[in-house]
């Protein structure tokens, strides 16, 4: 029986971005400021415990001090966020718990291509000689990795003649990253060297990439015990190694469904061993139980990972939502047990394909150097199984966006050469959609049902024409497991129909965004890397 899909065309865009050359724009309107190895990890929401140090920024530097080794990039204080760029990726401002103000490299903004930063955020002397042995560095953070940029923290116990650190947030990328972020740094065995003289170091090196935004920096208590589940996966994608397959939707249509590797990452954050632990795997789908696994007990001492997976696990194929709960098992009473679980959903409907939830989180338009250009902005759908027919494509508009605009939908193969497009569509107010508003989903038909071959895949676009009229679409900022890293989350839907179905349904994919010239279906020059 043949399928048609609707396609979600730029709510999860992914992977391959037009290049925007980065041109100077005008000044950012803020004041600038002229032993073992440690282990870190990043969760959302403030871990308990007692504090023996805390700096919100609010007072401003409040006697940290900002020393850039390397070029003219520095901390500075903010309570507004990075200044505006012609990024395809503008970075958002912290979401700092306390929002009066926060410390930022704003490297985007202030930044000079090919030119090297050093800079570093230096705190004063704290004495932690009344606290126990055992401690943790939190603090919240916003931070998107570009491709040169290192970040560090550390601790002196000698005045900062010399320094203990560890590197963080490396090869988290730059999409769906959480805001704000949660990281703790376990620093017991330097602060060990003199509790009474302990200055703590942020340190940014870059070659002109994003920046770094802190808030909230705080000394704790480290538990005794505390397994953590730092990452979860839902599928084997990995763009690097593996391409376009196994792709991870949050809605499939049920007839592609597909075997899925469910995996989760462990950590010992406590400071004792942790026996007999286990990841566990539980499905439920929209009938009862689909899947339950665990994996064989070990043994973890402090700060060691445990990486397990288990494949096996295909949807049924009932049309509905499945829950996927990851836990952890230990012989021991976890201190803080909030963190041992993630639960995450996907769906399966009868036509409707999507990277995405359909929720609007967010906005793409073009950059400030190409605001009249035409562009396009959609998701790729890999075809595991045969028999589906593309319809129509879906996307949502921000309310920001020119009423009287055209939009279209177009599909390219996996080597975006053309396929198929849809007729021009005048926004309509009423089609507009604010940002954690309802989402209004605009349906660009086909022009008749499109035969999808399997083993491969599509790229799946909305495009607008440029000019003085803007058009904004809808995205998403993928809130995934923290770390897990998903080229460009984005909004958009591509329908499937199901041919003995009366009406259309829909089905969306990762997106991919494109510089087009203004005639269509024309294609874009595509690169692998865009900021």
């Amino acid at each position: 029986m043949e399928r048609t899909l609707t396609l979600i065309a730029c709510l999860s865009a992914f992977g391959m971005q037009a290049q925007l050359t980065h041109q100077p724009v005008p000044p950012h309107p803020e004041y600038k400021h002229a032993g073992p190895a440690a282990w870190v990890e990043g969760v959302a929401g403030m871990a308990k415990g007692a504090s023996y140090f805390t700096e919100d920024f609010d007072n401003g530097l409040n006697g940290w001090t900002v020393n850039t080794i390397a070029g003219s990039v520095d901390w500075e204080v903010t309570s507004t966020g990075p200044g505006p760029t012609s990024s395809t990726y503008p970075v958002p401002s912290l979401n700092s718990s306390t929002p009066t103000s926060w410390l930022m490299v704003d490297d985007d903004f202030y930044g000079t291509p090919g030119v090297a930063t050093d800079t570093w955020l230096v705190s004063p002397v704290i004495d932690l000689s009344g606290a126990p042995p055992n401690l943790k560095v939190e603090f919240e953070q916003y931070f998107q990795e570009w491709e040169e940029d290192h970040c560090y923290v550390g601790v002196s116990t000698d005045g900062g003649v010399t320094w203990d650190e560890v590197e963080i947030n490396e090869g988290v990328g730059r999409d769906g990253r959480p805001n704000p972020e949660v990281i703790d740094v376990n620093i017991s065995a330097w602060v060990a060297n003199d509790p009474a003289n302990v200055q703590l170091r942020f340190r940014y090196t870059s070659i002109w990439d994003y920046g770094w935004q802190i808030d909230n920096v705080t000394i704790k208590d480290l538990p005794a015990n505390d397994m953590a589940l730092i990452r979860t996966w839902r599928t084997g994608f990995d763009f690097d190694n593996t391409g376009l397959a196994n792709i991870d939707y949050d809605i499939y249509p049920a007839e592609q469904v597909r075997e899925m590797q469910l995996k989760g990452l462990m950590r010992n954050k406590g400071y004792d061993p942790q026996t007999g632990v286990t990841l566990t795997f539980d499905v439920q789908g929209p009938n009862g139980a689909e899947f339950n696994s665990a994996s064989s007990p070990a043994a973890l001492a402090p700060t060691d990972e445990l990486e397990e997976l288990v494949n096996g696990f295909t949807p049924s194929g009932d049309i509905g939502t499945y829950t996927l709960t990851y836990g952890i098992d230990q012989d021991q009473t976890d201190d803080i047990p909030a963190n041992n679980t993630v639960v995450r959903n996907i769906e399966v409907s009868t036509n409707l394909w999507a990277q995405d939830d359909g929720t609007c989180t967010s906005t793409q338009q073009q950059g400030p150097d190409n605001a009249t250009d035409a562009y396009e902005l959609g998701n790729y759908f890999d075809l595991v199984n045969a028999g589906s027919q593309l319809v129509a494509i879906q996307v949502a508009v921000h309310e920001s966006s020119a009423v009287g605009s055209l939009i279209y939908g177009i599909v390219y193969d996996i080597n975006t050469d053309f396929v198929e497009v849809t007729d021009d569509h005048e926004l309509l107010a009423g089609e507009l959609t604010a940002v954690g508003g309802t989402t209004n989903w605009i349906t660009l038909d086909l022009p008749s049902p499109l035969d999808l071959s399997d083993g491969t895949a599509y790229l799946i676009m909305a495009g607008a024409y440029g000019g003085s009229d803007p058009v904004v679409f809808c995205t998403r900022r993928d809130q995934r497991s923290p770390g897990e890293h998903h080229p460009l989350p984005q909004l958009g839907r591509d329908l499937l129909r199901d041919e003995d179905a009366h009406g259309k349904g829909r089905a969306r994919g990762p997106r991919g965004d494109r510089g087009n010239g203004p005639q269509r279906p024309q294609r874009g020059t595509l690169a692998q890397s865009g900021r």
